[in-house]
């Protein structure tokens, strides 16, 4: 992950915040409360996400009988809509659905907190079906693009990257198809893809499994990506403490987790149980990067 960098800031935009129909009543200040928590396993930049649910770090924090829930979303962009809908308070994102979380006022008023981290390849990253040709480089890898069928997850970081990389490049696909991960990795596999933006971990996990090569990210045209945490206005309105709280939380969870070595003991572990209980062909969507060797030959029997 490297470039990544990890803050912990309220946003000043986030000191103001109007009233509006639909607000949810979290509680005087102090008492416990109830939150719900959309998280992404499937990227890597809201990994603190998962390390949060797994040690519990908020549980110093938050007053003491508060109930959290932590809910998976398969890309931002659902949980975007679940916030809106009243269905979650806290969310955990890339930058494309974070800052369309933030312009739905007339539905729901949702504000930025933190930054979660910065990089050029953890949401940029370009995948090529196996027989493309060799390219000299990036741009030339870009540039083959043209006329052909791609596919990424609208709505999201990748969706993003992509049409800002084809206007600078000048590339028109051929068709631009709205896939989640797990279509993606289906049409790979079945030959139906010339190529596709999506982001890590599934990205390395697809080059493993040799059913793609990649081909360029976010470097390539500097493109940098993000993840964000975002809230619903009416809990930093009515509940400034639980803010706090959870600000300090995740503070927690970045010392705890920011060198590499903690990283692969702490993450690594939690990323793997997570995936557990779904689908045994798809036991590794999450675990590739980060997990420790022991870890892995356990995914390989589940996979067996």
């Amino acid at each position: 992950m490297n470039g990544r960098r990890f803050t912990a800031i309220l946003f000043t935009a986030c000191t103001a915040v109007p009233a509006i129909a639909a607000d949810i009543d979290y509680g005087k200040q102090g008492a416990p409360v109830k939150l719900v928590v959309g998280y992404q396993p499937y990227y890597t930049q809201s990994w603190s996400g998962v390390v949060m649910r797994g040690k519990k770090f908020y549980e110093k924090y938050l007053p003491k009988g508060s109930d959290v829930e932590f809910q998976i979303g398969l890309q931002g962009a659902i949980i975007v809509n679940n916030m809106l809908a009243g269905k979650q308070n806290i969310g955990y994102m890339g930058d494309m659905p974070s800052i369309v979380s933030t312009t739905k006022q007339e539905v729901a008023d949702v504000r930025l907190v933190a930054n979660l981290g910065l990089a050029f390849d953890q949401c940029n990253i370009f995948l090529a079906r196996n027989d493309a040709p060799k390219f000299q480089d990036a741009t030339q890898a870009l540039r083959w693009l043209d006329g052909k069928i791609v596919a990424v997850p609208k709505g999201s970081c990748t969706d993003r990257y992509a049409q800002a990389t084809f206007k600078k490049l000048g590339v028109n696909p051929k068709e631009y198809l709205n896939q989640n991960i797990e279509v993606i990795t289906s049409n790979f596999r079945a030959g139906k893809l010339d190529a596709a933006v999506i982001w890590e971990p599934t990205a390395s996990r697809l080059v493993q499994e040799g059913l793609a090569r990649r081909i360029a990210s976010g470097a390539s045209v500097q493109e940098n990506d993000g993840g964000f945490l975002a809230m619903r206005a009416d809990l930093i309105k009515q509940r400034p403490d639980v803010v706090k709280a959870w600000l300090q939380a995740e503070l927690k969870v970045v010392l705890r987790c920011g060198r590499l070595r903690e990283q692969r003991a702490h993450s690594g572990d939690l990323v793997v149980r997570r995936s557990v209980g779904r689908r045994r062909d798809r036991e590794v969507t999450l675990v590739e990067v980060g997990a420790r060797p022991s870890e892995r030959q356990r995914l390989d029997r589940l996979r067996r």
